[in-house]
């Protein structure tokens, strides 16, 4: 595991990867941009879920023959594809994964309930970026249902 705020190119080095196969970017995707495309292999593959608000130089990526896949669960439902039920079965799998203790999240912060105060809070807490791991915001409070 490496830590993405930390110099990227020394995170990898630590752990005996100075270039990967794959990488899947989580987190900022602009800020991350440099160091993964310095770290991708020739023919590899960055995945990622963040879109970026500044313009990618992909030109490292066609010298190296690397290629960028973005991934929206929504593109499915939205384009009509043949594979619409696709993201829904790979919920479920994750699911299960995490339920059998296969795969562990990274969710270590539980808050009840979901009211304005808390989900302000939660908000401030993600807004300075320090935040590790996931926050879950959960059951609703009854008078604020009714």
């Amino acid at each position: 595991m490496v830590n993405h705020r930390q110099n990227l190119a020394e995170e990898f080095e630590k752990i005996g990867y100075p270039n990967v196969d794959y990488i899947l970017c989580l987190n900022e995707t602009d800020s991350l941009w440099k160091a993964m495309i310095k770290a991708i292999k020739p023919q590899g593959i960055i995945y990622s879920i963040m879109e970026n608000q500044q313009p990618l130089d992909m030109d490292i990526l066609k010298t190296k023959s690397a290629g960028l896949l973005w991934e929206f669960m929504f593109t499915p439902s939205m384009y009509q594809t043949e594979d619409m039920v696709e993201p829904s079965n790979l919920l479920n799998e994750l699911s299960q994964l995490i339920e059998n203790g296969v795969i562990i999240t990274t969710c270590n912060n539980i808050v009840k309930p979901i009211n304005a105060k808390n989900l302000r809070d939660v908000h401030q807490r993600l807004e300075k970026g320090k935040a590790i791991g996931k926050i879950v915001v959960t059951e609703w409070n009854e008078s604020c249902t009714t």
